[in-house]
């Protein structure tokens, strides 16, 4: 039957935060690299991997070079195969799209061309192992599909692929609405989208049937689609308030932060109850620095929800930018009270605690976020910071150590280290980290700078030189770098050109104090 907008929208509302891409099945049989599986009854044929992992093989172009064991051959039922892991298709020429159907660009090595056949239903194409997450990769629309092969598509002969299974034929819109529901329910959002396009196809006047393949196409990240989907809904039913707010979100998504506020504002005249709306309206003025009507916001989401914990927490977060940091700190307060266990709580907490210089505190609460959180790079990185302001660095170094085993690709991890090992002494060690930090983002000039300090501290002033300049370079305003080049120059007997940076240096600020250099 065809669900009722009301039990929609409490499932999507209850799933919005807990889709995930649709979950591996766990093997209940292990298979050795190279078996061969064939679903009794058909044609096809799956591979194992080095894994166990089981892959379709689309035709024997795909299967070259390939270790198979064709004397290890497992016949099993499709009720079996549905129990495997299933990992991605092994393909020649990929999954082509021409309108509604897609087909398998099936190429045998010994054909001199391939042929399209058409794979029989959405359900095939889920287990010859395509879902959400790699639909992309492997299903290309006709002119992709062209460009990429060099062939055109018209002048391949066609034919049907045997099917996986035989499935009562949907019926009406309602059946692939229906169907639609389910993948969408699994994250499985392209073939969520795939069945509601049917179902819109058969009827096209489902405001509904738009607005859930916008929401499908917005959760895979086509904002474009799914605005136009949103604004169809609100075309056939201009009163329903979630179809504003699902716009609103898109825009914001883009960027549009007007558009979005617009439909945030229509959404609450229709329903002035909803503290959702408030909030995320909210957090759309805080986006653009309004943080005064993004207060209001929040407040009015807090009348209408008490227990709203990440109200409390972004209004905390606008008060901090306000620079109140009293109240902030109330805000992260009611937020952890209401859920203890969220670690980006504690983390913002202690980045307010480290702001006001109050480190035991922020080390405090970096300690819960890791507690809660192992695996989070930056609050390593953040209490490292703590820990090296209280003058701490073999703590800040371990923590620096520990970011960069969670991600070695953390360019201001390793230059917080460098410094860490410079506040020691330890120069060539601080040089090596700046350098890879600066292998990994050359276009900081911060830490050009701070490495141009450690060569001039060890008088290798040519190279301390070389990196001020990279750094005027990336940033021609920075007075600081002209003074301190200018100290080099002066160091090396260059009074000529030590002046001249000092000048400049004045010039772009004339609070600094400058050394009067010799020589004249």
């Amino acid at each position: 039957m065809f669900r009722s907008f009301g039990r929609v929208l409490a499932s999507l509302l209850i799933a919005v935060g807990t889709l995930m891409a649709l979950p591996a099945v766990q093997a209940q049989q292990a298979f050795a690299p190279g078996a061969v599986v064939a679903l009794r009854g058909t044609p096809h044929l799956w591979i194992a991997d080095e894994q166990g992992v089981l892959h379709w093989g689309g035709d024997t172009r795909a299967l070259a070079g390939k270790h198979i064991n064709w004397s290890d051959h497992t016949e099993v039922s499709l009720a079996h195969l549905r129990t495997l892991a299933v990992g991605d298709p092994w393909l020649s020429a990929g999954l082509l799209k021409d309108g509604d159907p897609i087909y398998l660009v099936k190429w045998e090595t010994q054909w001199p061309q391939p042929r399209l056949l058409r794979i029989q239903s959405i359900a095939d194409v889920e287990l010859f192992g395509i879902n959400g997450g790699n639909y992309g990769n492997f299903v290309l629309d006709k002119a992709t599909w062209e460009a990429r092969y060099g062939l055109s598509a018209a002048s391949i002969p066609r034919g049907e692929l045997a099917a996986v299974f035989t499935q009562p034929r949907l019926d009406g819109a309602a059946a692939y609405r229906e169907r639609g529901w389910e993948h969408a329910q699994q994250g499985d959002y392209v073939l969520a989208i795939l069945d509601y396009s049917q179902a819109i196809r058969l009827n096209p006047n489902v405001a509904d049937d738009y607005f859930i393949r916008g929401w499908a196409y917005a959760r895979k990240g086509d904002l474009d689609r799914a605005i136009q989907d949103y604004g169809q809904a609100i075309r056939l039913n201009p009163n329903l308030a979630p179809y504003y707010v699902d716009r609103g979100k898109a825009y914001a998504q883009q960027g549009d932060l007007d558009r979005a506020i617009q439909d945030y504002d229509q959404a609450l005249r229709l329903d002035p109850n909803d503290a959702a709306a408030y909030f995320i309206r909210g957090k759309a003025y805080a986006q653009q620095g309004d943080y005064d009507r993004a207060i209001q916001d929040y407040d009015q989401a807090l009348r209408l929800n008490p227990s709203f914990a990440v109200a409390y927490h972004n209004r905390g977060e606008a008060y901090e930018e306000q620079g109140d940091y009293d109240r902030a700190i109330q805000g992260y307060d009611q937020a952890l009270r209401l859920d203890p266990n969220n670690a980006h709580y504690y983390h913002h907490r202690a980045g307010l605690y480290a702001e006001q210089g109050d480190y035991d505190r922020a080390i405090q609460d970096y300690d819960q976020a890791l507690r809660l959180d192992p695996d989070d790079a930056i609050a390593y990185l953040n209490r490292g910071e703590a820990y090296a302001a209280q003058g701490d660095y073999d703590r800040a170094i371990q923590d620096y150590d520990q970011a960069l085993r969670l991600n070695p690709d953390f360019a201001i991890a390793y230059h917080n280290r460098g410094a860490a090992y410079a506040a020691q002494g330890d120069y060539d060690r601080a040089i090596q980290d700046f350098d890879q930090a600066l292998r990994l983002d050359p276009n900081d000039a911060h830490y050009y700078h701070h490495r141009a300090g450690l060569y001039a501290e060890q008088g290798d002033y040519d190279r301390a030189i070389q990196d001020y300049d990279q750094v005027l370079r990336l940033d021609p305003n920075d007075a600081s770098a002209y003074l301190n080049r200018g100290e080099a120059y002066a160091a090396q007997g260059d009074y000529d050109r030590a002046r001249q940076d000092y000048d400049e240096a004045l010039r772009l600020d004339p609070s600094l104090t400058v050394p009067t250099a010799s020589g004249s």
